[in-house]
């Protein structure tokens, strides 16, 4: 059974019924959405039914943005008409290749096309996939940090070229000097992960511990590395600059102005009875995954897809982050010496800005950021002429050939609004 509601403005959410391709890293990265599990496959089988496992969709708003043209958002809306497609996509690229929920969000020109639940949430317990579920979101919680940045700069809590050491003053001296835009940029030279593996899970004052011992691998503005530990230091100087804690200066400045309702930061997953059970596949048996934080504000968000759909709301239009601030967030980042960070992701000319990887998919710019950590993986794409943003979350972190599940869905469902699949409202012939 398919509910259909309309979705409302920002701080009015639409009421709900009922690896490829990134550089490797170490887990929470982007490219870190398939490195080690995949997932149930018995436990998903009988949720393979398109239709069956939905819960909820959301039609186009209303107060539509502004057109655009060309534009892909028309093709793009008539191929959500019928999300037959969506379904069929879903189930063969991820619930019958063993993951056992999914969630799936498709925005053009500031519409929310489409929120959908697949699957189940907690296997043992049957209990399904909605669109208000929250996943743990890994790494895509980077453009959420670097959009929180830009928001402070916006309200002159901070400058882009501030050293971190003016909120952070008890930091080693080596540290000190690393600018905010740095660390946003993934070019201050932080150590790229403190973690001992992938399932060590230090809280804060462990990792400042870490953090406080370890060395800088370059000289900051150097080079590009991607760093996590990066992000964590950035974090932790926003919520000095905003005078408040992290989790309450991303609910002040986004998450209320969205209408966000389901996002946490580093909210124990015991203290969540609505969160999807994170997932794995070892040796061919569906067991739950280790539990991890994801971080923080490189990777502690947990968000539903109707939250996320509200946040891919915001790169549309410039009622909360202004045109200037999504230029910047958007504008390949260069070195010390003035280069550009360049390498090879998707395209060969991609780049980073801060907190999106910038890149081309079909001959056609792309903004996005993937992440995968213990049983959870998530991934949005934003393509700025086309007005078209899609975001996929699934509570395991590969599928059963170990490839990322949200990375595969989100370059097909691209593809097919594109209408490079002869994609319309009955989907591919």
């Amino acid at each position: 059974m398919v509910l259909a509601v309309g979705c409302a403005p920002y701080g009015r959410p639409a009421e709900t019924g009922g690896d490829a391709g990134y550089p490797s890293g170490t887990e929470g990265g982007p490219g870190e959405a398939a490195r080690h599990e995949a997932t149930p496959g018995e436990a998903a089988r009988h949720e393979a039914t398109p239709g069956e496992a939905v819960r909820h969709e959301a039609t186009p708003s209303d107060g539509a943005r502004p057109s655009r043209a060309p534009s892909a958002a028309p093709r793009a809306a008539a191929a959500a008409r019928d999300y037959a497609w969506v379904d069929s996509l879903v189930r063969v690229d991820a619930l019958e290749r063993g993951v056992p929920g999914v969630a799936v969000a498709i925005v053009a020109d500031g519409r929310v096309l489409l929120q959908r639940g697949y699957g189940l949430a907690d296997v043992a317990a049957s209990r399904t996939v909605e669109p208000t579920t929250p996943f743990n979101i890994a790494s895509v919680t980077k453009p959420i940090t670097a959009a929180l940045a830009l928001l402070l700069a916006e309200e002159g809590a901070l400058r882009l070229d501030d050293p971190v050491g003016r909120f952070l003053p008890d930091l080693p001296e080596r540290y000190r000097g690393i600018t905010i835009r740095q660390l946003l940029t993934h070019t201050s030279g932080v150590d790229r992960d403190l973690r001992e593996d992938n399932f060590d899970d230090p809280d804060a004052a462990e990792y400042r511990l870490r953090l406080d011992t370890a060395s800088l691998h370059a000289t900051p503005g150097e080079r590009w590395e991607y760093a996590n530990a990066g992000y964590t230091l950035l974090g932790w100087a926003l919520a000095k600059a905003a005078g408040e804690s992290l989790a309450d200066a991303y609910a002040r400045l986004l998450f209320g102005p969205l209408g966000v309702r389901n996002a946490a930061y580093r909210r124990p997953l015991r203290q969540d009875s609505r969160r999807a059970l994170p997932y794995a596949v070892e040796d061919g048996e569906t067991v739950p995954a280790p539990y991890v934080s994801g971080g923080f504000a490189s990777g502690g968000l947990s968000m539903s897809i109707s939250d996320l759909a509200n946040f891919a709301r915001a790169l549309h239009d410039d009622l909360l982050l202004s045109e200037d601030a999504k230029r910047t967030l958007w504008t390949p980042a260069t070195l010390a010496d003035g280069s550009p960070v360049a390498f090879e992701m998707m395209a060969p000319d991609a780049s980073y800005g801060m907190g999106w990887f910038l890149t081309r998919y079909e001959g056609r710019r792309l903004f996005t950021h993937g992440g995968g950590i213990s049983g959870y993986s998530a991934n949005l794409y934003h393509f700025p002429e086309e007005g078209l943003s899609i975001a996929v979350l699934a509570n395991a972190k590969g599928r059963d050939d170990g490839r990322a599940p949200v990375d595969l869905l989100a370059r097909a469902i691209a593809s097919e609004c594109f209408g490079r699949d002869a994609c319309g409202p009955d989907g591919p012939p």
